[in-house]
């Protein structure tokens, strides 16, 4: 054993016991750091790639992430974890016969005991990331790599999970003004799209749209934009009365218009009309607007299938009923629920880590079929072109609903924006599109990613979670493998999206 090696165990047996163990012992440089973040624990260990070659380093547990720092050191080859990207853990014991010693979905940490003197006994953790990255390191069973063990664990099962890694980024107010960024893009995106203008094609609608500032403090609704685009004609008091009949507050909101049609995409959340068969004069009056604005009248979307609308129905809400709203066509996109994607994604997870660990499978294409991601994708894809197909080829307007309006409803808009508007085809166009049609409208990224877990329940015991933006994401890259010149982006970037979500 090396000097060196002899130093740091001592140093790992003597912090360990204490419980703490200083950030100044470890060689990370502060520019690899986070503003805010510090390192709790740090352990030798060895990474192991697919193709099982080992790589000694260091292994760091920091405020936000779990990172492996190769020896020597070489800042491209860093190993950067989230924490909050992290769907489970298991410990392989060397000298056990029993494969697994801990699972994190979550249960208790490392119960074995630490090495003695002249032992050599190595323990293989894994690491398996919700973005299907699975990581190996094989650690020494010292006092501070069980402890670094444990409080990994903790930090996974806790309640109050320390806050995603976005919010270690420090904010230095600009003295070049107070106002909201993300108010400000509302308002440019509105203008780029020719919102503040009259339509050119029909006088009905001949006073346009404006922005309404109901929602500025979120009392209207506290899972939309502070600044709204409706039609000029539909006043607060409306947009009050349609908030009582809308689910969880959720009115029609227009986000897209199509310069070449001038057909308009909106977005809401499912009417409560229940077995009553309630209705409301002012929502009524706002789909009629809607209808009449486009040459091709108004498609109303419901992103679920129609036996889920129906058992909505059942618990007072629903969909529209046609006789209420003109006759208005209504389709139904048969888009599984959030279970079955969450269902559908486990089942590829252990597909591909079981690839990852060598199990290989003979009718793996089967197993793949049978796991029904690709067949939710497509179903995604299939919603959106008949949605384009209506805007384009129909000239229609949209209004597009699901239940809460948060998931399948955001897909689909946001893929619909897509495939109309080459903007949202470029590096900026699709931040831009992220941020109005996801962050904007609320959808609910802590509880889909897991990233609140409760207790001893995991992220694929949860039943909030959900693959929803990662579905997205890869509907987005089925695009760009299809039509790649259309994208200014490519598959790097669609694969970094996740990671930066988590």
């Amino acid at each position: 054993m090396s000097h060196e090696d002899d130093s740091w165990t001592a140093v790992e047996t003597s912090e360990a016991a204490r419980e703490i163990i200083a950030p100044e012992s470890v060689s990370l440089r502060p520019d690899n750091l986070l503003h805010g973040e510090t390192i709790e624990c740090k352990v030798h260990a060895m990474q192991i790639s697919n193709q099982n070659v080992y790589e000694r380093g260091y292994l760091c547990l920091t405020t936000y992430r779990l990172l492996f720092v190769p020896h020597p050191q070489d800042l491209p080859r860093i190993v950067d974890i989230a924490l909050c990207n992290i769907a489970d853990i298991m410990v392989q014991d060397a000298r056990s016969s029993s494969a697994i010693v801990s699972t994190v979905g979550y249960t208790l940490g490392m119960n074995v005991q630490p090495e003695k003197e002249g032992d050599d006994v190595t323990n293989t953790m894994e690491v398996a990331c919700k973005n299907f990255e699975i990581y190996r390191f094989q650690l020494r069973m010292t006092a501070a790599s069980i402890n670094m063990h444990n409080r990994l664990v903790d930090r996974l099962e806790s309640t109050h999970q320390t806050a995603p890694i976005a919010f270690a980024k420090v904010h230095e107010p600009s003295d070049e003004g107070t106002g909201n960024p993300w108010s400000d893009l509302e308002v440019a995106e509105s203008v780029r799209l020719g919102m503040k203008h009259p339509s050119r094609h029909n006088a009905a609608s001949s006073a346009g749209f404006r922005i309404t500032r109901l929602n500025h403090s979120f009392r209207l609704c506290a899972t939309y934009p502070m600044l709204l685009i409706v039609p000029q004609h539909v006043s607060d008091a409306d947009l009050k009365s349609i908030a009582h009949f809308r689910a969880r507050g959720r009115i029609p909101a227009i986000t897209y218009r199509h310069r070449e049609t001038d057909t308009l995409l909106a977005r809401c959340s499912q009417p409560l009309v229940g077995l009553r068969r309630r209705r409301c004069a002012s929502d009524e009056q706002y789909v009629k607007i809607l209808q009449n604005h486009a040459v091709g009248g108004l498609y109303i979307i419901d992103c679920r299938h129609q036996s889920s609308a129906y058992g909505n129905v059942a618990l007072g809400a629903g969909f529209e009923i046609a006789e209420y709203y003109n006759n208005v066509p209504l389709l139904f996109m048969n888009i599984e629920n959030i279970h079955s994607m969450r269902d559908s994604i486990r089942r590829l997870y252990d597909l591909i880590k079981g690839e990852i660990r060598g199990s290989e499978k003979s009718n793996w294409l089967s197993c793949l079929e049978g796991t029904r991601w690709l067949e939710h994708v497509r179903s995604i894809l299939v919603a959106a072109t008949t949605c384009v197909d209506k805007m384009v080829d129909e000239k229609a307007s949209l209004l597009v609903h699901c239940s809460d309006g948060w998931d399948r409803t955001a897909q689909l808009t946001s893929l619909v924006k897509v495939c109309c508007d080459p903007y949202f085809r470029t590096i900026q166009g699709f931040a831009v599109l992220i941020q109005q049609e996801w962050l904007a409208f609320g959808h609910r990224f802590e509880a889909r990613c897991g990233m609140k877990a409760h207790g001893k329940k995991g992220y694929w015991d949860d039943d909030q979670s959900s693959p929803v933006f990662v579905q997205f994401i890869d509907a987005v890259w089925q695009m760009t493998q299809q039509a790649p010149c259309s994208f200014e982006f490519n598959e790097a970037s669609v694969r970094a999206r996740p990671r930066c979500g988590s």
